[in-house]
């Protein structure tokens, strides 16, 4: 007998432990690899989930983007009607491009000019019309305007200065500062128009 104790040793020795021993080890190991295989799969759940929430935000967004776009559109053309003027706003997100077509005598057939061939006043007014119709999609509480005038004759001032008093009043809760080296002979002082020279 003590031939084959020695012989059991001698294998438990080898084998790195006794029956028990080499039980209790490979039931811990089952124990790490079933808890990591949890925890992998936890993670894959997640990955999933992510990816799920971002396609969702991604839809949103574009949803999101076209409304504003649409909105912009409609107060950019509501804008230049103001003057008699006709106009559309081109948004392409993929270039990320924005362009103007303003149609400045609406009797005369055609598609209209885009901006780089307007006049100074023209161009100036159709930008005060692209601004105002853009920030009454932003939620920005404070917009600034410097020199937004210059190239605008009397005419075309008058009406971009009526047009950003009003925007100012519908726009609760936002500050209005506009600077211009321009006469202000056409706006009055109020309560909520403050004129500083």
């Amino acid at each position: 007998m003590p031939l084959l104790l020695r012989t059991v040793s001698l294998y438990g020795y080898r084998l790195g432990g006794n029956r028990q021993q080499i039980a209790e080890a490979a039931a811990s190991k089952v124990r790490a690899f079933q808890k990591a295989k949890r925890q992998v799969e936890d993670v894959e759940r997640l990955a999933q989930l992510l990816k799920t929430t971002l396609v969702n935000r991604k839809e949103r967004w574009k949803l999101f983007q076209r409304a504003i776009t649409a909105r912009a559109r409609v107060q950019f053309m509501w804008m230049l009607s103001e003057r008699s003027f006709r106009g559309r706003l081109l948004a392409n997100h993929k270039e990320k491009k924005l362009d103007l077509v303003v149609k400045t005598d609406p009797t005369k057939v055609g598609r209209g000019r885009e901006a780089k061939t307007l006049s100074g006043g023209e161009k100036s007014f159709s930008t005060i019309c692209l601004l105002l119709s853009l920030w009454d999609a932003m939620g920005a509480p404070v917009r600034c305007l410097d020199e937004f005038d210059v190239f605008m004759d009397s005419v075309n001032r008058e009406v971009s200065m009526r047009k950003m008093i009003e925007a100012a009043r519908y726009s609760i809760g936002k500050q209005f500062v506009l600077i211009t080296p321009g006469s202000m002979g056409s706006v009055n002082s109020s309560h909520d128009v403050k004129i500083i020279k």
